[in-house]
Order: C-alpha cells, then structure tokens, then sequence
C-alpha cells in the first residue's frame, strides 16, 4: 500500500462511529422502539421526549437542570461527535459520564429512559461510553431493562471488556447474581470498577437517599464474592482495604454499613494478620457514629470471636469508650444477638480501667466514665455464667495487680476499696456462686500464675483476694471467725487447710445455734459443696461430721454426686464410712425413686474389682450389705448372702486376676438374677431406664459393660427368654457398645488378651462372662495399656452379642407372610427387626476391608446366628449361600 493510500486509511471515519446524516440505516439502536420503527423516528421526535423526560428528571433531582445546556441543548441536534475535536469529546465524555451518575439511581424510572433514549441517539453512548453506561445499570442486573440496554452493547468481539454478557443478548434473560458473583472472583478488574462505582457517585452533589441504590449494590457484591472464593488472599486484601477504609471514614452511613458486612465476612472466611486487626479495630472505633453504634459494636463483635482477640488495641478501646451512650448500646444489643466474644474482650479491659481509675496515683480530675460504663453493663446485661466468672476473675487479678504496684499506705488502700466496694457487692449479690466459682479458680491456680515467685508472695496475693472478697459480704458470711480474724467466707476459701477445717466448724456451729438466715442458705450450699471437693481430707471429714445436717442445706441430686466423687478416690477410711452412711440414710432415698436408682447405679461400678481397688471394693460393698439400700432397691436384694460368698470374699485377700475374674462374675450373677425377680409387667421399664443410665453417663464406659454383663446373665434366665420387647432394649445397647469395634487394628495381643477362646462354651456359662476374659480386661487395666483394655472390653461385649444369639428364642412365626415388615410391634415383627439387626452388625465387621481385632469373631456369630435360625429362616440363608 502506497504512503498517500496509508494516510487516506488513517483518515477515514471508523464504521462505528458514522453519524445518522452520513449512513443510511435499516436499523437504529433504540432503548425504547424496535430497531425499525426507531429508523422510522426523526432525531427532533427524540430531542421533544428527552427534553420532557429530563424535565420530569429535574422535578426529582434538581441537579439534572444544569445538563439542559448542554447534552440536551438546542445545539446538541445539530452535533456529530464522530467529527469534533479529541478535546471536545473529552469534555462531552465527561458530562455523558457525570449525568450517567446521576441517572443511576432513577434507571427504572420512565423520564430516565426518555433521557437515555436521546443519549444513545445523538451521541451513541452504547458505543462511546459503554463503561460509564454500563457502571449505571448493573444495579439492576437482574431487572427486563437491564438485558434491553445489553442488547444494545457491540459486546461479540471477544477482545470487548463485555463479552461474558454475549449470551444475554441472545437468551434476552437477567444476568443472575450468581453469574455476576463469579465474573468477579476470576476478574479483578471488574470488581475493581464496581468499587469505584461508590467513590465515583460520593463525588456527586446530591442527597444520600440517592446513594442507596449503588451502596446496595457494592455491599452485597462484594460480600457475595467473598462468599464464593474458596480462599481468600492477600492481593484481595489488599485490594478491598482502600474501600473498606474509605467507608469506615465516610460521614455516609450506608458506606460505612457496607464496610461494616465487608470486615465480617473477611474475618468469617480468613484469619487476618494481628497488625490489620488492630488498624481496623482502630479505625471502626475512632470513626463509630452513634447512629450506627450498633452495627459498628456487632462487626467488632464478629472480629473478636473470629480472629480471636484478648483485648483492644488502646486506642480503639479508649475510642469505644468515648462514645455517648456506649453502655446502653451494647445492653441493646445483646438483647438482639449473643455478644459474648465481645464482652469477653472488652470486660475485663473496663475492669482494669476501672481500677486503674481508683488508684491514687492517677489523676484526680479525670471523669468516671470507665466506672459508670461498667456498673451500667454490670446491672443490665444477663452474662452466661463463663462469662460472670470471666469478669470477677478478671477484676481479682488487677485487683491484686494493682495493690502489688501500689504503696502500703493505708489510706491509699481506703481509697481503692472504697471505689470497688459497689462492684464487689453487686457482683456478690446478683452473682454469688459465679463470684465464689471464681474465687476458688482464682486461688488455686495462684501458684502456678506466680510461679518462680517465693511462697510469701503467693500467701500476699490470697491476702489481696480474700481482702477485696470482703467487700461484698454481709449476712452470716461477713463474720468474723476468732481464731482466724477474717470473715466466714474468706476463712472457707482461705489457702491454709487448717483456716478452711476451723471455718466449716464455725459455719456448724452456726447452723445448730439457729443464727442463720434464709438468705444466708444459698451461700451455706454452696460452700458446703465446695468444701466436699476439697483437696485436704481433713475439711472433707468435718463437712461429713454435719451428717443429716447436709440434708436440709444441700440439694440432694449434688450431694449424692459429691458424696459419690468421695468413694471413688483413694483407700477406704473413716470419710468414705461417712459417706456411704449418708447415701443410704432414709431421710434421702425414701419417697425419692430416682434419686435411690442414682445412687444404687453410682455404686454399681464401685463394686467391680480390680487388682488396684480389691481390698477396698470388698469393704464397701459389706458396709452396704447392713445399710436400708438392700431393702429399698431390688438391685441390691439379699446383699447380706452375697458378701458372704467364698468367690467374693477372696477378693479382699488377693489380687490375682484369676480370683478377682471370678468374684466378678459372681457379681454380675447376683445382679442379674435380682434384675430378672423383679415383677413381669415392671422389667421392660427397669431395663429402659439402665439403659437410659448408661447413655445419659456415656463417660462412664466401665458403667456400661458392667450393665451388659449384668443384662447378659438376664436374657438367659427362663422367665425372660421369650421378652423379645426386652431383648430389643438389650440389643440396643449392646450394639451401642459395639460402634468403633470394627475400628480396632488387629494386634499380636489379641489372642493374649482372650479373644481366642471366645468359643460356644458360653452356652454352658449361664450367661456369665468367661473368666479368661475379665482376667484379662483386669491385667490390661493394671498395666495401663488403654487400647489393649477397650480391645478386652470389646471381646467381653462380643462374646455378650454371642450369649444373645444363643440365648435369642427362633421365632418360626416371624417368617410367614410378609415377616420383613418391621414397624409392627407384635412378637413376629420385632424378632425379625432383631434378626436383621444382628444381621447388618455382623455382615459389617466380618466383610471390613482391612484385618480388624475382631473380624474372625465376627465371622464366627454370623455363623451362629445361620446356625441358630437355618430350621426356619430360609431368607437369611438365601441372603449367606454365597458363604456356605
């Protein structure tokens, strides 16, 4: 091509920017008509409908008047863009764009389109400013109107920044959220221009209720996307900060609403860096306006749970607190929505304010605002119980720290007690167990926070806590023990055993001489239950000495637990004679069903002997033998005959497992046989609520086996066999047992520890467990091997499963008819749910892919169990023929 013909080329006008007057068209670009009626339409017919709509447009926003002359002037008919001046276009550009900001929010109204109509015409903003156009409908993606000005956009060549919105034009359907949500997680710099949307329209002089629309608009699709990435970097980070910043400082609440939702979804979906945390904490609590208080305390609310804060950053905390009326907006809120993350953080910081407010060091012309912020959240707020004891942990510990910076003077300490003197007494009257919960924590873990530091030290701190304690009490509490010279309650938590022994006998004496009030009865109940627990076991023996005394002051259900926590530890001696004297007394199991089954079952797991607790475990259950339990529970029935048996009575003398195995296979026979006395129509509900025991204590697993040892005995005594509504429960909760066996590797142990000899010899053993296997379930706990003991807890339970099986009476009826209809509750449809429920349990550990612990045995009950039933149930064997 010649020089001269390169030069025409560069000259000529571009095809998509030939005017009206210089092409013909069979088609025009139209908003509002059909590409050929708007060919039809002269230029002056569009100018007379602009002109009218921005009229209309002017009634709502005045701002529209100043583009009356000039993108809709009289001039405006007669100008073709496509042959002024770059300079000329730039400006036109930059109107076009500012008027587009403008419109945004009125896009549905009719005069908008009448308007819009008249800039697509004249200055084919469709094709020149197709980013400012499109900026001012997305809004309303999802909206007939938005697809009718797509259609407009030349967006087929792939190179066009709008080509995803190619498949709109063709179907003529919304663009849906989700689509628009994922164009922006893969194209930042979309999501980049719908950030800027915000900024762009705050340039504007127009009213806020203007803006809504846009805010709108940036929030929920930047939180979507959000939503939507599966990880959330740090070039995202980095990129949303600018925004997020900006709003949090704009004087437009909706922008700082926006920023808002944007920090909580980030904190929700990433762990962000300590220094960003404490610039946003910074920045929502310097910038927080009262009218948005509540919005402003929930995302900080969510930061604090998320990113796992401990305290504010000074200055954001210092700004929270600034705030008017800051108390009574978290009180507001956190009747609204759990606020616990944030208290947790911002609680103790106020009480460390708040202290460091009292001390006289500090300036004496500064307001109380710490102070009263606390006593208002203090007397308003109903705190979880963690939370209480959080905040009087939290205000013992600066308590303590500031009397160990402070001076000894006393008028000193008169002036910081004095200023706490309130709290500590609102604490102790609307939160007394939660106080002295604390207290007790507080004190016990002393040595440990002070570790290094020399005992005197440790003692100097109790002082400090017992001294700020005193503060609160009244009533019997508040007097003063003698020997002692402090207080009843402080003398109960004091760290000297001897101080705590000399206060529960004061707190005796009081309660024999009538001195005490019924106000004083809770705080008497609770320091009784907390002395029960404590670690000198001379306290513990003067709280039993109370005897009957407990009765009246504590809640019977947690003495029976404390009283039961007392025969579990240690050897027996004088306390633990005490203990089982007050579980039998009749005044606490008579006309209390319930509370005799808590006991009794409390017990039972007591009374199973080990090489450790033998001696022990003899004693109690004689010393139970002469108590009114054996009368008022059938479990217990002819105790006396059964402590006397040679098998048990061994037990007390030797430790070896085979003597121990066999005294606990009497056990498990005597209460099995008292189980299977107890009248016909009562036994199901007897075996219910066993059941229901060991489910509530599921901890308690040694409980567990021993109730199916003791179940395993029942299904074989005559007068049960044929309850197939109790062998269902029984199943239930031998399955139960039976749930991660088939988890269990197989080990070279195995055979050592008895699971060999699990052979049909249980058939001539009545039910009882094989010695072999409690004897070594009793070498595996004596040797602390804890996978070892669940693999000979396992075998115990498996070898139950095959006492079931054998002990399970075949139904013949069960398999005529429809027989695997399982939802009725006659005899023939629950053995055959019992059938298939043996059935799946078994199938499933015999066929794991990997060798398991126990995979031989059960392919040895699945054989017994086709054994068992092959005379009547052809369908199990058609279900196994693959096997035989």
């Amino acid at each position: 091509m010649s020089s001269l013909a390169k030069q025409l080329k560069q000259l000529q006008i571009p095809q998509n920017l030939v005017g009206p007057a210089t092409k013909k068209q069979a088609h025009k670009a139209s908003l509002l008509f059909d590409g050929r009626e708007a060919a039809d339409i002269d230029n002056e017919t569009i100018f007379s409908l602009a002109s009218n709509g921005l009229e209309e447009l002017k009634a709502i926003e005045p701002a529209f008047g100043a583009f009356q002359e000039t993108l809709f002037s009289e001039l405006s008919k007669k100008m073709e863009r496509s042959l002024q001046t770059k300079e000329f276009n730039e400006r036109l550009n930059k109107q076009i764009s500012e008027f587009l900001r403008y419109l945004s929010p009125y896009f549905l109204l009719k005069p908008a389109h009448k308007a819009l109509e008249w800039l697509i015409r004249r200055y084919r903003i469709h094709i020149s400013n197709e980013d400012e156009l499109v900026s001012c409908i997305l809004p309303y993606h999802e909206t007939n109107l938005f697809v009718r000005v797509v259609q407009l956009l030349k967006v087929r060549n792939p190179a066009s920044n709008y080509h995803w919105l190619e498949p709109l034009q063709k179907s003529g359907t919304p663009l849906a959220k989700t689509t628009l949500l994922n164009k922006c997680t893969t194209d930042m710099a979309f999501l980049n221009s719908i950030c800027e949307m915000v900024p762009k329209a705050l340039e504007l002089d127009r009213s806020a209720s203007s803006l809504r629309v846009v805010l709108t608009f940036y929030a929920s699709t930047v939180v979507g996307t959000l939503e939507m990435m599966e990880r959330i970097t740090e070039e995202i980070i980095t990129f949303l900060l600018p925004y997020i910043v900006k709003g949090l400082k704009s004087s437009v609440s909706e922008y700082c609403s926006a920023s808002y939702m944007i920090i909580a979804q980030l904190c929700n979906k990433c762990s962000l860096e300590d220094k960003l945390v404490k610039s946003l904490m910074e920045c929502i609590c310097k910038h927080l306006k009262e009218e948005l208080a509540m919005e402003g305390l929930m995302c900080l609310t969510i930061i604090c749970s998320s990113q796992a804060k401990q305290r504010f950053p000074k200055k954001a905390f210092k700004n929270l607190m600034s705030l008017d009326g800051i108390s009574n907006h978290i009180c507001q809120l956190s009747n609204k929505c759990d606020i616990t993350a944030l208290l947790q953080v911002l609680l103790p910081q106020l009480a460390s304010a708040v202290i460091k407010e009292c001390l006289p060091a500090e300036d004496s012309s500064k307001d109380s605002r710490f102070a009263d912020c606390l006593y208002t959240l203090a007397k308003q707020l109903e705190m979880e119980k963690s939370l209480v004891k959080l905040f009087a942990r939290s205000v013992l510990i600066e308590y303590c720290k500031a009397r160990n910076d402070m001076s000894d003077d006393p008028a000193h300490v008169k002036k910081l007690n004095k200023c706490l003197k309130l709290l500590a007494q609102f604490l102790e009257k609307r939160y007394p167990i939660e106080l002295e919960t604390a207290l007790e924590e507080y004190l016990d873990g002393l040595k440990s926070s002070l570790e290094g530091e020399s005992e005197e030290t440790v003692y100097q701190y109790s002082q400090w806590t017992l001294e700020f304690m005193s503060l609160a009490l009244s009533g019997c509490k508040s007097k003063v023990i003698p020997d002692s010279s402090a207080s009843l309650m402080l003398s109960l938590h004091h760290p000297k055993s001897d101080v705590r022994h000399l206060a529960v006998k004061h707190l005796h004496d009081l309660i024999m001489s009538d001195k005490v009030s019924q106000d004083d009865e809770e705080f008497i109940s609770g320091a009784l239950l907390a002395r029960l627990s404590d670690e000198d076991l001379s306290v513990v023996d003067s709280v039993l000495n109370m005897d009957k005394v407990l009765l009246k002051f504590l809640p019977h259900d947690q003495l029976v637990e404390k009283l039961l926590g007392i025969l579990e530890t240690g050897e027996w001696n004088e306390h633990c004679d005490k203990a089982v004297s007050l579980l039998s007394c009749s005044e606490l199991v008579d006309d209390n069903p319930m509370l005799v089954d808590r006991v009794v079952y409390g017990l039972l797991p007591l009374l199973f002997v080990n090489q450790k607790n033998h001696k022990q475990t003899v004693v109690l259950a004689r010393k139970l033998s002469w108590t009114g339990l054996t009368e008022a529970h059938y479990m217990l029935k002819h105790m006396k005959s059964f402590v006397k048996k040679k098998e048990w009575k061994s037990c007390e003398t030797s430790s070896d497992p085979e003597v121990l195995a066999a005294g606990n296979r009497m056990l498990f026979s005597w209460l099995g046989e008292n189980l299977a006395s107890v009248p016909k129509k009562d036994l199901l509900d007897k075996v219910a609520v066993l059941s229901k025991y060991c489910t509530d204590q599921s901890s308690n697993n040694m409980f567990t086996m021993i109730v199916n040892c003791i179940l395993g005995k029942l299904v074989t005594m005559t007068t049960v066999t044929e309850r197939l509504d109790v062998f269902e429960v029984v199943l239930q909760l031998l399955l139960g047992s039976l749930e991660n066996v088939d988890k269990q590797k197989e080990s070279r142990n195995t055979a050592k520890d008895g699971e060999s000899e699990l052979k049909q010899e249980g058939v001539s053993l009545e039910g009882i467990v094989p010695s072999q296997l409690i004897s070594a379930l009793l070498t595996c706990m004596t040797k602390k091997k804890k996978k070892r003991t669940e693999a000979a807890k396992s075998s115990i339970n498996l070898w139950l499963l095959g006492n079931f099986i054998r002990s399970l009476k075949v139904n013949s009826v069960a398999f005529k008819g429809v027989w695997w209809n399982s939802e009725k509750s006659v005899d023939s449809t629950r053995y055959t749910k019992i059938l298939l429920l043996l059935f799946n349990v078994l199938v499933h550990g015999a066929c794991v892919g990997k060798p398991t612990a126990h995979q031989a045995t059960f392919k040895q009950l699945l054989q017994e169990l086709i054994q068992v039933n092959r005379g009547s149930s052809h369908v199990v064997v058609g279900l196994t023929d693959g096997d035989d």
